[in-house]
């Protein structure tokens, strides 16, 4: 997991490539892709679009990937995310849809909470367990996006 913010990207000198993506999506102007997947680069790179509600915590699953890099940038509002500092072998998660690259479960252990406010943006690699949309004190309005790149092919 990695916690950056957009104008710490912009401002380094030598991007990596991950960075170079998360620049080329947000020169785009994120806030007007329609809601739902938006294609960057076929399956190697598509972008989330999501306009909704941050929930309790009791309301909201956690979510792991195997294929996918997610990075969540809040584009407007804040939430909250729950995600333990550790790595699974995500091949041991009996329940995992393939197909769509993702398992969810109600409970996992050593949770951290931290909040994203506008324009941050929190970096999850496959295998990191992440429970995000969480309201900050009560559910409110968000306005954000997930970049999915392929793992295997950055």
């Amino acid at each position: 997991m990695i916690l950056t913010t957009i104008p710490t990207i912009t401002a380094n000198t030598r991007p990596s490539a991950l960075e170079r993506i998360i620049l080329d999506v947000m020169s785009r102007d994120p806030m007007q892709f329609a809601t739902g997947i938006n294609a960057i680069d076929g399956e190697n790179v598509f972008v989330n679009r999501i306009s909704g509600t941050t929930k309790q915590v009791d309301d909201a699953l956690s979510e792991i990937h195997s294929r996918y890099i997610d990075v969540h940038i809040v584009l407007a509002g804040h939430e909250q995310y729950a995600a333990p500092l550790a790595t699974v072998d995500v091949d041991n998660i009996p329940y995992f849809n393939i197909d769509n690259d993702a398992a969810l479960q109600a409970d996992i252990a050593n949770e951290q909470v931290f909040t994203l406010m506008e324009h941050q943006c929190v970096t999850f690699f496959p295998g990191e367990w992440h429970r995000p949309m969480l309201c900050v004190e009560t559910p409110s309005s968000i306005e954000k996006i997930v970049i999915k790149v392929k793992a295997d092919w950055l």
